[in-house]
């Protein structure tokens, strides 16, 4: 129940900034329940992640240029409860197929490579 608030109080929130700020893109990871919600505004972004049924959580980043991906979108993952601090880089324009990385840090010392692959852009939100 408080899952459902609290997922439903995010997408309200991220529904209302994306009306004045910009565009909203839904993004499913190939082969995995991650979701998200990414709202453009400007050269930065806003972000909304779902784990499947497990938790919600968001961050924030901007346009950026890197070396696994080449153009694209970094953004932080903010997990409530946690240490761990995740940084995702999709590959932009967002198109069914872009790639993506992610790395994570525990400490705030250490940087990690945590994963990589594909994503799906969905016509409409499947966040839970």
């Amino acid at each position: 129940m408080t899952r459902n608030f609290m997922l439903g109080a995010a997408m309200l929130l991220l529904s209302a900034v994306g009306a004045s700020a910009g565009s909203i893109t839904y993004i499913q990871l190939d082969r995995s329940v991650d979701s998200f919600a990414i709202t453009k505004q400007g050269d930065y972004y806003a972000q909304v992640h779902s784990f499947g049924d497990m938790a919600v959580s968001w961050g924030a980043g901007m346009a950026a240029t890197t070396k696994d991906i080449g153009k694209g979108v970094m953004l932080t993952d903010f997990q409530q409860g946690t240490l761990m601090q995740i940084c995702y880089d999709f590959q932009r324009p967002f198109k069914t197929g872009g790639k993506w990385t992610a790395y994570e840090t525990l400490n705030g010392a250490s940087v990690q490579w945590l994963g990589e692959g594909t994503y799906t852009v969905l016509s409409h939100s499947s966040l839970r």
